[in-house]
């Protein structure tokens, strides 16, 4: 397979982020754009680099950059963005407190500047739980942090959600607001809320892949109670299709010149935005065997009006299902082109980076068609602790802060170093083709059954 362009969106920018350096696994990517910077953090790195041709300007272990909050614990589960909005990097991590209280930190640089300074606060978690796989978004006037929260047994007992009031922050006297909801379930996945007037911060759920037929997503509202942030009741949205939850073993991702399969992720969501009053949000889903295709996963997403009805619904994958599709990311600009960014597997190929886009004036319909970001360059095997092999467990699409280019920062199995495998990152920036066409947003209608686009084909090779 080879890179290629897309209709719509131009490839205008390729090049490396973050290398394996041989710590541990999964990554964990996570970048952003800023105004001149591009940062990649990782569990086992982060990185600064210039936005014109990803040099690296400054990098940092996440014991150094953390050290300030940290206390020496245990640090996982990064996650970064650049919010235009306030001109401000933020970023948070978990910490399981093994030399203080379990809390998920957060980090909001002084400036557009990452590599100057940047002002450090703790989110407690307390309930005797810790916090694991944290998600971040915001809107206009919070930034929204989601963690499961998992108890000391190791049970998964809830999930928190901390809604930072910006202005607060940003003046040096933080006000959050702490929710609690105590029953378990899939990560909540807050929106990256990109329209400037929406005042209420959309989020996202998983919550069945196939209940009488039907899957099920939630999507919950936070809103403005009188000074403090209040969760409005859920709405469920229905999706005209069905999936399940992982492929089993979940060890089954193929890749070329080995006989070791990679592990899959699961059909949480971990992915949304909202622009152009929409929601949009992907997941990877594992497809059933048919008589016409082998078990395999797909990327699915998701567009939602803001009164939750659902708007447009489809899928990513190889009809054929010789390619397995994981790890999604999405972003959308300010004239409806989406990208979303994804990893690539095949018997055929060692483990690649993808992509797919949606003009705006064109439609959904090109959303099914898989292109190659990067090609991976040799077999994959790193084990974790379990000894599985892993990957992931996520990737990172945004949108610029001119809110017209898209960027996506996607994992690929990089050359062995010394006969050991790795992993790499690679940045793809997207630039609409001819100049920008302008806003497009055509009213949606709610998909039926007949009209999903589920499936595609595979990008030139």
């Amino acid at each position: 397979m080879r890179p290629a362009a897309a209709a719509g969106l131009v490839l205008s920018s390729s090049f490396a982020g973050a290398v394996d350096g041989g710590g541990g696994v999964p990554p964990d990517l996570q970048g952003a754009a800023g105004p001149d910077h591009l940062i990649v953090m990782l569990n086992t790195t982060f990185v600064a680099q210039r936005k014109s041709d990803g040099a690296v300007l400054r990098s940092w272990t996440p014991a150094a950059f953390w050290a300030p909050v940290s206390g020496g614990d245990l640090l996982f589960d990064p996650r970064v963005a650049y919010d235009a909005l306030s001109a401000r990097w933020i970023a948070v991590i978990a910490t399981e407190g093994i030399a203080g209280a379990p809390a998920v930190l957060l980090a909001v640089s002084d400036g557009t500047d990452p590599t100057r300074g940047w002002t450090f606060r703790t989110l407690p978690v307390g309930g005797g739980n810790y916090a694991e796989f944290p998600l971040l978004g915001y809107n206009a006037r919070w930034i929204v942090v989601t963690s499961n929260l998992v108890s000391a047994s190791g049970y998964l007992s809830g999930s928190a959600i901390w809604a930072i009031d910006k202005a607060a922050l940003l003046a040096g006297s933080p006000a959050a607001t702490r929710l609690t909801l105590n029953s378990p379930g899939s990560p909540i996945a807050p929106a990256v809320t990109l329209d400037p007037d929406e005042a209420d911060e959309l989020l996202v759920q998983e919550v069945s892949g196939n209940d009488l037929g039907r899957g099920r997503i939630r999507l919950l509202r936070l809103s403005d109670g009188g000074g403090t942030a209040s969760l409005a009741p859920s709405k469920i949205v229905t999706a005209p299709a069905t999936w399940s939850d992982a492929p089993s073993p979940l060890e089954s991702l193929p890749q070329a010149g080995s006989t070791r399969k990679i592990v899959s992720d699961q059909d949480e969501i971990a992915s949304a935005c909202v622009r152009n009053g929409r929601l949009w949000a992907v997941q990877t889903v594992t497809i059933p065997a048919t008589a016409s295709a082998p078990l395999h996963t797909e990327i699915q997403w998701w567009r939602i009006g803001s009164d939750g009805a659902l708007g447009a619904f489809g899928r990513i994958g190889d009809a054929a299902g010789a390619a397995w599709l994981g790890f999604p990311s999405i972003a959308v600009n300010a004239d409806d082109e989406a990208l979303i960014g994804y990893s690539l597997f095949s018997g055929d190929a060692f483990a690649s980076a993808g992509y797919s886009v949606r003009a705006g004036c064109g439609g959904d319909a090109a959303l099914s068609e898989i292109r190659v970001l990067k090609n991976g360059e040799a077999p994959y095997e790193r084990l974790d602790g379990g000894g599985r092999n892993r990957w992931g467990d996520l990737s990172q699409t945004v949108v610029d802060p001119d809110g017209v280019r898209l960027w996506t920062l996607q994992e690929y199995a990089a050359a062995a170093d010394g006969g050991e495998s790795r992993w790499g990152t690679w940045w793809g920036g997207f630039d609409p083709a001819g100049g920008r066409a302008g806003a497009c947003v055509a009213p949606d209608a709610a998909p039926t059954p007949g009209s999903i686009a589920i499936g595609g084909r595979r990008g030139p090779e």
